[in-house]
Protein backbone atom coordinates (compact mmCIF):
# COMPACT_ATOMS: atom_id res chain seq x y z
CA UNK A 1 0.00 0.00 0.00
CA UNK A 2 1.30 3.46 -0.90
CA UNK A 3 1.30 5.74 2.17
CA UNK A 4 2.01 9.48 2.10
CA UNK A 5 3.16 10.96 5.42
CA UNK A 6 2.68 14.58 6.48
CA UNK A 7 5.03 15.66 9.25
CA UNK A 8 7.37 18.51 10.19
CA UNK A 9 10.13 17.61 7.78
CA UNK A 10 11.57 21.02 6.91
CA UNK A 11 14.35 21.10 9.50
CA UNK A 12 18.12 21.12 9.54
CA UNK A 13 18.49 20.95 13.30
CA UNK A 14 15.64 18.94 14.90
CA UNK A 15 16.98 15.40 15.39
CA UNK A 16 13.75 14.04 16.84
CA UNK A 17 11.62 15.33 13.96
CA UNK A 18 13.74 13.51 11.38
CA UNK A 19 14.22 10.31 13.40
CA UNK A 20 10.54 9.88 14.27
CA UNK A 21 9.75 10.03 10.57
CA UNK A 22 12.57 7.62 9.73
CA UNK A 23 11.22 5.18 12.35
CA UNK A 24 7.68 5.31 10.97
CA UNK A 25 8.86 4.84 7.37
CA UNK A 26 11.09 1.92 8.38
CA UNK A 27 8.30 0.30 10.37
CA UNK A 28 5.85 0.60 7.47
CA UNK A 29 8.39 -0.78 5.00
CA UNK A 30 8.87 -3.84 7.20
CA UNK A 31 5.11 -4.34 7.08
CA UNK A 32 5.31 -4.51 3.29
CA UNK A 33 4.07 -0.99 2.53
CA UNK A 34 5.47 1.81 0.38
CA UNK A 35 5.69 4.94 2.58
CA UNK A 36 7.01 8.30 1.48
CA UNK A 37 7.43 11.76 2.96
CA UNK A 38 5.19 14.46 1.52
CA UNK A 39 7.62 17.36 1.16
CA UNK A 40 5.48 20.20 2.41
CA UNK A 41 7.09 23.55 3.20
CA UNK A 42 3.91 25.25 4.35
CA UNK A 43 4.77 28.79 3.29
CA UNK A 44 2.17 31.25 4.53
CA UNK A 45 1.10 33.87 2.02
CA UNK A 46 -0.38 36.35 4.49
CA UNK A 47 1.61 38.56 6.87
CA UNK A 48 0.03 40.30 9.84
CA UNK A 49 1.46 43.77 9.30
CA UNK A 50 -0.51 45.16 12.24
CA UNK A 51 1.73 43.19 14.60
CA UNK A 52 4.98 44.57 13.16
CA UNK A 53 6.70 47.12 15.42
CA UNK A 54 10.14 48.84 15.20
CA UNK A 55 11.33 46.74 18.18
CA UNK A 56 10.33 43.51 16.43
CA UNK A 57 12.08 44.61 13.22
CA UNK A 58 15.25 45.34 15.20
CA UNK A 59 15.14 41.95 16.97
CA UNK A 60 14.55 40.19 13.63
CA UNK A 61 17.59 41.87 11.99
CA UNK A 62 19.74 41.19 15.05
CA UNK A 63 18.70 37.52 15.13
CA UNK A 64 19.35 37.03 11.42
CA UNK A 65 22.78 38.64 11.71
CA UNK A 66 23.61 36.44 14.67
CA UNK A 67 22.42 33.30 12.86
CA UNK A 68 24.60 34.15 9.86
CA UNK A 69 27.61 34.56 12.13
CA UNK A 70 26.90 31.27 13.86
CA UNK A 71 26.39 29.55 10.52
CA UNK A 72 30.02 30.32 9.61
CA UNK A 73 31.26 28.89 12.91
CA UNK A 74 28.85 25.98 13.00
CA UNK A 75 29.63 22.36 12.17
CA UNK A 76 27.53 21.13 9.25
CA UNK A 77 24.72 18.81 10.29
CA UNK A 78 24.14 17.06 6.94
CA UNK A 79 20.42 16.54 7.62
CA UNK A 80 19.68 16.75 3.92
CA UNK A 81 22.20 14.00 3.23
CA UNK A 82 20.59 11.81 5.90
CA UNK A 83 17.11 12.29 4.43
CA UNK A 84 18.31 11.50 0.93
CA UNK A 85 20.05 8.36 2.19
CA UNK A 86 17.36 6.95 4.49
CA UNK A 87 13.99 8.47 3.56
CA UNK A 88 11.73 8.08 0.53
CA UNK A 89 10.36 11.52 -0.41
CA UNK A 90 7.72 12.81 -2.79
CA UNK A 91 9.01 13.90 -6.18
CA UNK A 92 7.17 17.19 -5.89
CA UNK A 93 7.81 19.77 -3.21
CA UNK A 94 4.62 21.45 -2.03
CA UNK A 95 5.31 25.07 -1.21
CA UNK A 96 1.89 25.83 0.27
CA UNK A 97 -1.53 24.32 0.90
CA UNK A 98 -2.83 25.35 -2.53
CA UNK A 99 -0.17 23.13 -4.11
CA UNK A 100 -1.36 20.17 -2.01
CA UNK A 101 -4.99 20.82 -2.81
CA UNK A 102 -4.54 21.30 -6.54
CA UNK A 103 -2.03 18.51 -7.18
CA UNK A 104 -2.15 16.07 -4.25
CA UNK A 105 0.30 13.17 -4.02
CA UNK A 106 -1.12 9.81 -5.10
CA UNK A 107 -1.54 7.42 -2.16
CA UNK A 108 -3.86 4.77 -0.74
CA UNK A 109 -3.48 6.29 2.72
CA UNK A 110 -2.32 9.57 4.23
CA UNK A 111 -0.81 9.68 7.70
CA UNK A 112 -0.23 12.86 9.67
CA UNK A 113 2.29 12.65 12.50
CA UNK A 114 4.15 12.34 14.59
CA UNK A 115 5.62 15.40 16.33
CA UNK A 116 3.83 18.71 16.96
CA UNK A 117 1.90 18.74 13.69
CA UNK A 118 -1.29 20.00 15.36
CA UNK A 119 0.11 22.83 17.45
CA UNK A 120 -0.82 26.19 15.93
CA UNK A 121 0.23 28.28 18.95
CA UNK A 122 -2.87 30.44 19.39
CA UNK A 123 -2.38 31.93 15.93
CA UNK A 124 -5.48 33.77 14.67
CA UNK A 125 -7.41 31.46 12.37
CA UNK A 126 -7.02 33.61 9.26
CA UNK A 127 -3.25 33.18 9.49
CA UNK A 128 -3.20 29.43 10.16
CA UNK A 129 -6.29 28.15 8.29
CA UNK A 130 -4.21 26.71 5.45
CA UNK A 131 -1.84 24.99 7.90
CA UNK A 132 -4.82 23.45 9.67
CA UNK A 133 -6.28 22.11 6.42
CA UNK A 134 -2.88 20.78 5.34
CA UNK A 135 -2.10 18.95 8.58
CA UNK A 136 -5.66 17.67 8.91
CA UNK A 137 -5.23 16.14 5.44
CA UNK A 138 -7.88 18.12 3.61
CA UNK A 139 -6.61 17.17 0.17
CA UNK A 140 -6.48 14.16 -2.13
CA UNK A 141 -9.11 11.72 -3.38
CA UNK A 142 -12.14 10.89 -1.29
CA UNK A 143 -11.27 7.19 -1.13
CA UNK A 144 -7.78 7.85 0.25
CA UNK A 145 -7.84 6.80 3.88
CA UNK A 146 -6.78 9.44 6.42
CA UNK A 147 -5.33 8.73 9.84
CA UNK A 148 -3.17 10.39 12.48
CA UNK A 149 -0.29 8.57 14.11
CA UNK A 150 0.90 9.94 17.48
CA UNK A 151 0.08 13.51 16.46
CA UNK A 152 0.93 16.05 19.13
CA UNK A 153 -1.12 19.03 20.22
CA UNK A 154 -1.52 21.05 23.39
CA UNK A 155 -4.79 22.48 24.66
CA UNK A 156 -3.03 25.65 25.78
CA UNK A 157 -2.13 26.46 22.18
CA UNK A 158 -5.39 25.54 20.44
CA UNK A 159 -8.15 28.14 20.40
CA UNK A 160 -11.88 27.50 20.24
CA UNK A 161 -11.88 29.21 16.85
CA UNK A 162 -9.29 26.72 15.62
CA UNK A 163 -11.21 23.77 17.07
CA UNK A 164 -14.32 24.82 15.18
CA UNK A 165 -12.30 24.69 11.95
CA UNK A 166 -10.65 21.39 12.90
CA UNK A 167 -13.74 19.43 13.97
CA UNK A 168 -15.24 18.62 10.52
CA UNK A 169 -11.78 17.76 9.18
CA UNK A 170 -10.74 15.34 11.91
CA UNK A 171 -14.11 13.60 11.74
CA UNK A 172 -13.18 12.41 8.25
CA UNK A 173 -10.32 10.36 9.71
CA UNK A 174 -10.64 6.57 9.90
CA UNK A 175 -8.33 6.47 12.92
CA UNK A 176 -6.98 9.09 15.33
CA UNK A 177 -4.11 8.65 17.75
CA UNK A 178 -2.16 11.22 19.75
CA UNK A 179 1.29 11.19 21.34
CA UNK A 180 0.37 12.67 24.71
CA UNK A 181 -2.35 11.61 27.08
CA UNK A 182 -3.41 15.24 27.42
CA UNK A 183 -4.14 15.35 23.67
CA UNK A 184 -7.10 12.99 24.10
CA UNK A 185 -9.16 15.79 25.65
CA UNK A 186 -8.94 17.86 22.47
CA UNK A 187 -9.97 14.83 20.41
CA UNK A 188 -13.02 14.39 22.63
CA UNK A 189 -13.95 18.05 22.14
CA UNK A 190 -13.96 17.34 18.39
CA UNK A 191 -16.26 14.35 18.87
CA UNK A 192 -13.53 11.70 18.43
CA UNK A 193 -14.29 9.57 21.48
CA UNK A 194 -12.28 6.54 20.32
CA UNK A 195 -8.94 8.33 19.85
CA UNK A 196 -5.95 6.38 21.15
CA UNK A 197 -2.90 7.48 23.13
CA UNK A 198 0.18 5.82 21.63
CA UNK A 199 3.93 6.40 21.99
CA UNK A 200 6.23 8.34 19.71
CA UNK A 201 7.08 6.31 16.55
CA UNK A 202 10.79 6.33 17.43
CA UNK A 203 9.82 3.61 19.91
CA UNK A 204 8.65 1.34 17.10
CA UNK A 205 12.31 0.43 16.51
CA UNK A 206 14.90 -1.13 18.81
CA UNK A 207 18.25 0.19 19.98
CA UNK A 208 19.94 -2.18 17.53
CA UNK A 209 17.98 -0.64 14.66
CA UNK A 210 19.45 2.76 15.54
CA UNK A 211 22.94 1.32 16.06
CA UNK A 212 22.73 0.05 12.49
CA UNK A 213 22.57 3.68 11.34
CA UNK A 214 25.79 4.87 12.95
CA UNK A 215 27.50 1.57 12.11
CA UNK A 216 26.56 2.03 8.46
CA UNK A 217 29.88 2.30 6.58
CA UNK A 218 28.49 5.17 4.53
CA UNK A 219 28.52 7.34 7.66
CA UNK A 220 31.69 8.87 9.06
CA UNK A 221 31.68 8.89 12.87
CA UNK A 222 34.12 10.81 15.08
CA UNK A 223 34.55 8.21 17.79
CA UNK A 224 35.34 9.30 21.33
CA UNK A 225 38.09 7.33 23.12
CA UNK A 226 37.42 8.78 26.57
CA UNK A 227 34.35 8.14 28.67
CA UNK A 228 32.02 11.10 28.39
CA UNK A 229 28.84 12.81 29.54
CA UNK A 230 26.53 14.03 26.78
CA UNK A 231 24.62 17.31 27.05
CA UNK A 232 21.83 17.65 24.49
CA UNK A 233 19.78 20.83 24.67
CA UNK A 234 16.92 22.32 22.68
CA UNK A 235 15.93 25.98 22.82
CA UNK A 236 19.34 26.54 24.38
CA UNK A 237 19.30 30.30 23.90
CA UNK A 238 16.28 30.41 26.22
CA UNK A 239 17.73 28.12 28.89
CA UNK A 240 17.36 29.35 32.49
CA UNK A 241 20.52 27.69 33.81
CA UNK A 242 24.28 27.74 33.32
CA UNK A 243 26.15 24.72 32.05
CA UNK A 244 28.92 25.08 34.61
CA UNK A 245 27.28 22.76 37.17
CA UNK A 246 27.08 19.97 34.59
CA UNK A 247 30.73 20.43 33.60
CA UNK A 248 31.74 20.36 37.27
CA UNK A 249 29.84 17.09 37.76
CA UNK A 250 31.64 15.59 34.75
CA UNK A 251 35.07 16.72 36.00
CA UNK A 252 34.38 15.17 39.41
CA UNK A 253 33.53 11.90 37.62
CA UNK A 254 36.60 12.07 35.40
CA UNK A 255 34.46 12.42 32.28
CA UNK A 256 34.81 14.41 29.08
CA UNK A 257 31.79 16.53 28.14
CA UNK A 258 30.25 16.36 24.67
CA UNK A 259 27.78 19.16 24.01
CA UNK A 260 25.08 19.14 21.31
CA UNK A 261 22.41 21.77 20.73
CA UNK A 262 19.38 21.48 18.51
CA UNK A 263 19.43 25.17 17.65
CA UNK A 264 22.44 27.16 16.55
CA UNK A 265 24.01 29.07 19.40
CA UNK A 266 27.21 31.08 19.46
CA UNK A 267 29.29 30.01 22.46
CA UNK A 268 32.75 28.61 23.09
CA UNK A 269 31.74 24.94 23.31
CA UNK A 270 32.46 22.52 20.47
CA UNK A 271 29.37 20.82 19.17
CA UNK A 272 28.62 17.63 17.24
CA UNK A 273 25.81 17.61 14.72
CA UNK A 274 25.17 14.87 12.10
CA UNK A 275 22.31 12.48 12.94
CA UNK A 276 24.29 9.19 12.83
CA UNK A 277 26.90 10.77 15.07
CA UNK A 278 24.23 12.05 17.46
CA UNK A 279 22.86 8.49 17.79
CA UNK A 280 26.38 7.21 18.44
CA UNK A 281 26.90 9.79 21.21
CA UNK A 282 23.64 8.91 23.00
CA UNK A 283 24.40 5.17 22.72
CA UNK A 284 27.98 5.48 24.02
CA UNK A 285 27.55 8.14 26.73
CA UNK A 286 28.02 7.26 30.39
CA UNK A 287 25.42 9.89 31.28
CA UNK A 288 22.98 12.05 29.31
CA UNK A 289 21.66 15.42 30.44
CA UNK A 290 18.91 16.84 28.24
CA UNK A 291 15.89 19.12 28.23
CA UNK A 292 14.44 17.51 25.10
CA UNK A 293 11.55 15.11 24.58
CA UNK A 294 13.46 13.07 22.01
CA UNK A 295 16.67 13.36 24.02
CA UNK A 296 14.72 11.62 26.79
CA UNK A 297 13.23 9.07 24.37
CA UNK A 298 16.61 7.97 23.03
CA UNK A 299 18.13 7.89 26.52
CA UNK A 300 15.41 5.35 27.35
CA UNK A 301 15.86 3.43 24.10
CA UNK A 302 19.59 3.00 24.83
CA UNK A 303 18.87 2.60 28.57
CA UNK A 304 21.28 5.31 29.64
CA UNK A 305 21.73 6.93 33.03
CA UNK A 306 20.08 10.26 32.32
CA UNK A 307 18.25 13.26 33.70
CA UNK A 308 15.90 15.76 32.08
CA UNK A 309 16.02 19.48 32.82
CA UNK A 310 12.45 20.86 32.72
CA UNK A 311 11.79 23.65 30.26
CA UNK A 312 10.28 26.87 31.56
CA UNK A 313 7.97 29.53 30.20
CA UNK A 314 6.41 29.18 26.76
CA UNK A 315 8.09 25.84 26.09
CA UNK A 316 7.10 24.18 29.37
CA UNK A 317 4.44 22.13 27.54
CA UNK A 318 7.28 19.77 26.62
CA UNK A 319 7.40 18.73 30.29
CA UNK A 320 3.90 17.24 29.96
CA UNK A 321 5.06 15.21 26.98
CA UNK A 322 7.97 13.86 28.99
CA UNK A 323 5.68 13.05 31.93
CA UNK A 324 3.53 10.99 29.52
CA UNK A 325 6.70 9.23 28.41
CA UNK A 326 7.67 8.34 31.99
CA UNK A 327 4.16 7.00 32.54
CA UNK A 328 4.41 4.78 29.46
CA UNK A 329 7.72 3.37 30.68
CA UNK A 330 6.39 2.93 34.23
CA UNK A 331 9.27 4.82 35.82
CA UNK A 332 9.45 7.71 38.28
CA UNK A 333 10.22 11.06 36.72
CA UNK A 334 13.89 11.87 36.22
CA UNK A 335 13.71 15.65 36.17
CA UNK A 336 16.68 17.68 37.36
CA UNK A 337 15.80 20.45 39.80
CA UNK A 338 18.00 23.10 41.46
CA UNK A 339 21.16 21.86 39.71
CA UNK A 340 20.92 18.57 41.61
CA UNK A 341 22.34 15.83 39.36
CA UNK A 342 21.92 12.97 41.81
CA UNK A 343 19.21 11.47 39.57
CA UNK A 344 21.96 10.54 37.10
CA UNK A 345 23.27 7.89 39.47
CA UNK A 346 19.83 6.50 40.28
CA UNK A 347 19.19 3.19 38.52
CA UNK A 348 15.82 2.44 36.97
CA UNK A 349 13.99 -0.44 35.36
CA UNK A 350 11.60 0.06 32.50
CA UNK A 351 8.47 -1.91 31.79
CA UNK A 352 7.64 -0.83 28.27
CA UNK A 353 5.86 -2.74 25.56
CA UNK A 354 4.44 -0.90 22.57
CA UNK A 355 0.70 -0.98 23.31
CA UNK A 356 -1.76 -2.74 21.06
CA UNK A 357 -3.75 -0.32 18.92
CA UNK A 358 -6.13 -0.29 15.97
CA UNK A 359 -3.41 1.00 13.65
CA UNK A 360 -2.26 -2.58 13.06
CA UNK A 361 -5.68 -3.57 11.75
CA UNK A 362 -5.76 -0.55 9.48
CA UNK A 363 -2.44 -1.54 7.94
CA UNK A 364 -3.60 -5.13 7.56
CA UNK A 365 -6.91 -4.48 5.90
CA UNK A 366 -6.43 -1.18 4.06
CA UNK A 367 -5.18 -0.33 0.63
CA UNK A 368 -5.71 -1.48 -2.91
CA UNK A 369 -9.38 -0.54 -3.18
CA UNK A 370 -11.99 -1.11 -0.50
CA UNK A 371 -10.95 -2.48 2.87
CA UNK A 372 -14.15 -4.52 3.28
CA UNK A 373 -17.23 -5.34 1.29
CA UNK A 374 -20.16 -5.24 3.66
CA UNK A 375 -23.61 -6.64 2.93
CA UNK A 376 -26.42 -5.09 4.98
CA UNK A 377 -29.91 -6.54 5.33
CA UNK A 378 -31.66 -3.96 7.44
CA UNK A 379 -34.00 -1.81 5.38
CA UNK A 380 -37.33 -3.62 5.74
CA UNK A 381 -39.69 -1.75 3.47
CA UNK A 382 -39.19 1.65 5.07
CA UNK A 383 -38.90 0.43 8.68
CA UNK A 384 -37.87 3.63 10.50
CA UNK A 385 -35.53 1.94 12.99
CA UNK A 386 -33.69 -0.06 10.36
CA UNK A 387 -33.42 2.93 8.03
CA UNK A 388 -31.94 5.02 10.83
CA UNK A 389 -29.50 2.24 11.67
CA UNK A 390 -28.28 2.15 8.06
CA UNK A 391 -27.85 5.93 7.94
CA UNK A 392 -25.80 5.88 11.13
CA UNK A 393 -23.44 3.23 9.74
CA UNK A 394 -23.08 4.89 6.33
CA UNK A 395 -22.41 8.28 7.89
CA UNK A 396 -19.95 6.98 10.46
CA UNK A 397 -17.80 5.24 7.83
CA UNK A 398 -18.42 7.67 4.99
CA UNK A 399 -14.72 8.55 4.56
CA UNK A 400 -13.37 5.03 5.06
CA UNK A 401 -12.57 2.66 2.16
CA UNK A 402 -15.54 0.35 2.73
CA UNK A 403 -18.04 -0.62 0.05
CA UNK A 404 -21.56 -1.24 1.30
CA UNK A 405 -24.15 -3.46 -0.42
CA UNK A 406 -27.68 -2.75 0.79
CA UNK A 407 -30.61 -5.15 0.28
CA UNK A 408 -33.81 -3.20 -0.43
CA UNK A 409 -37.38 -3.93 -1.58
CA UNK A 410 -37.63 -0.98 -3.95
CA UNK A 411 -34.46 0.58 -5.33
CA UNK A 412 -36.27 3.81 -6.18
CA UNK A 413 -37.08 4.33 -2.49
CA UNK A 414 -33.39 4.43 -1.64
CA UNK A 415 -31.97 6.08 -4.77
CA UNK A 416 -31.42 9.30 -2.81
CA UNK A 417 -28.78 7.54 -0.71
CA UNK A 418 -26.50 7.15 -3.74
CA UNK A 419 -26.00 10.91 -3.96
CA UNK A 420 -24.77 11.06 -0.38
CA UNK A 421 -22.89 7.75 -0.30
CA UNK A 422 -21.29 7.05 -3.69
CA UNK A 423 -19.66 3.82 -2.40
CA UNK A 424 -23.09 2.30 -1.72
CA UNK A 425 -24.51 -0.42 -4.01
CA UNK A 426 -28.26 -1.15 -3.90
CA UNK A 427 -29.42 -4.76 -4.40
CA UNK A 428 -33.11 -5.40 -5.04
CA UNK A 429 -34.86 -8.38 -3.44
CA UNK A 430 -36.01 -10.43 -6.50
CA UNK A 431 -39.07 -12.09 -4.94
CA UNK A 432 -40.31 -12.87 -1.42
CA UNK A 433 -39.33 -16.49 -2.02
CA UNK A 434 -35.83 -15.48 -3.08
CA UNK A 435 -35.61 -13.23 -0.03
CA UNK A 436 -36.18 -16.22 2.25
CA UNK A 437 -33.40 -18.11 0.47
CA UNK A 438 -31.05 -15.12 0.86
CA UNK A 439 -31.72 -14.81 4.56
CA UNK A 440 -31.35 -18.55 5.09
CA UNK A 441 -27.98 -18.56 3.34
CA UNK A 442 -26.76 -15.55 5.29
CA UNK A 443 -27.85 -17.10 8.55
CA UNK A 444 -26.04 -20.30 7.59
CA UNK A 445 -22.87 -18.33 6.82
CA UNK A 446 -22.95 -16.72 10.25
CA UNK A 447 -23.68 -20.00 12.02
CA UNK A 448 -20.81 -21.89 10.40
CA UNK A 449 -18.11 -19.22 10.54
CA UNK A 450 -16.50 -19.14 13.97
CA UNK A 451 -14.26 -16.26 12.98
CA UNK A 452 -17.24 -14.17 11.92
CA UNK A 453 -18.81 -14.93 15.29
CA UNK A 454 -15.68 -13.52 16.91
CA UNK A 455 -15.88 -10.42 14.72
CA UNK A 456 -13.02 -11.49 12.47
CA UNK A 457 -12.45 -10.87 8.79
CA UNK A 458 -13.25 -14.32 7.40
CA UNK A 459 -14.36 -14.01 3.81
CA UNK A 460 -17.57 -15.80 2.85
CA UNK A 461 -19.10 -16.48 -0.54
CA UNK A 462 -22.79 -16.03 -1.20
CA UNK A 463 -24.02 -18.06 -4.20
CA UNK A 464 -27.03 -15.83 -4.84
CA UNK A 465 -24.68 -12.95 -5.65
CA UNK A 466 -21.54 -13.40 -7.68
CA UNK A 467 -19.68 -11.62 -4.94
CA UNK A 468 -17.60 -12.19 -1.80
CA UNK A 469 -18.45 -10.28 1.33
CA UNK A 470 -16.25 -9.73 4.38
CA UNK A 471 -18.97 -8.84 6.89
CA UNK A 472 -22.72 -9.48 6.99
CA UNK A 473 -25.08 -7.32 9.00
CA UNK A 474 -28.58 -8.73 9.42
CA UNK A 475 -30.75 -6.98 11.94
CA UNK A 476 -33.16 -9.93 12.25
CA UNK A 477 -30.52 -12.44 13.30
CA UNK A 478 -28.18 -10.43 15.53
CA UNK A 479 -28.90 -10.65 19.23
CA UNK A 480 -26.61 -7.77 20.14
CA UNK A 481 -27.31 -4.26 19.00
CA UNK A 482 -26.50 -4.23 15.27
CA UNK A 483 -24.44 -1.06 15.64
CA UNK A 484 -22.35 -2.60 18.44
CA UNK A 485 -21.88 -5.74 16.37
CA UNK A 486 -20.71 -3.76 13.38
CA UNK A 487 -18.38 -1.57 15.42
CA UNK A 488 -16.65 -4.64 16.81
CA UNK A 489 -16.24 -6.03 13.31
CA UNK A 490 -14.33 -2.94 12.25
CA UNK A 491 -12.03 -2.70 15.26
Amino acid sequence: MKIGIMTLSETECNYGAVLQHYALQEYLRRKGHDPFLIRYKGTVKGINFRNITPAKVFRFIKRKWSENLVHVQDHPRYFTDFKQMYLVQSELEYINYDDLKNNPPEADMYIVGSDQVWNFYNTPLKYCRNHIHAYFLDFGKEQTEKISYAASWDKRYVTNEQLKEIKPLINKFSYVSVREKSGLELCWKCGIMDAEWIPDPTLLLSSDDYRNIYQDKRNSIRKIKEKFLLIYLVLSKYKSFDLAFIYKYAVDKGLKVIYVTEDKINDSYEKYYPIPEWLYLVAQAEYVVTNSFHGTVFSLIFHKQFGTIPLVGYSSATNKRIESLYELFHIEDRFIYDEDLSILDKNYKTDFCYPENRFENLLKFSGGGYREKVLIKACTNGNLGDDLFVRIILERYKSSPIQFFLLVYKIEDYQYLLNEYPKLVLIKYPTPKMLLRILAKLQESLAHSSRLKQYGYEKAYHPLFDEKFDIFIISEFISLSPLCQYSKCLQ
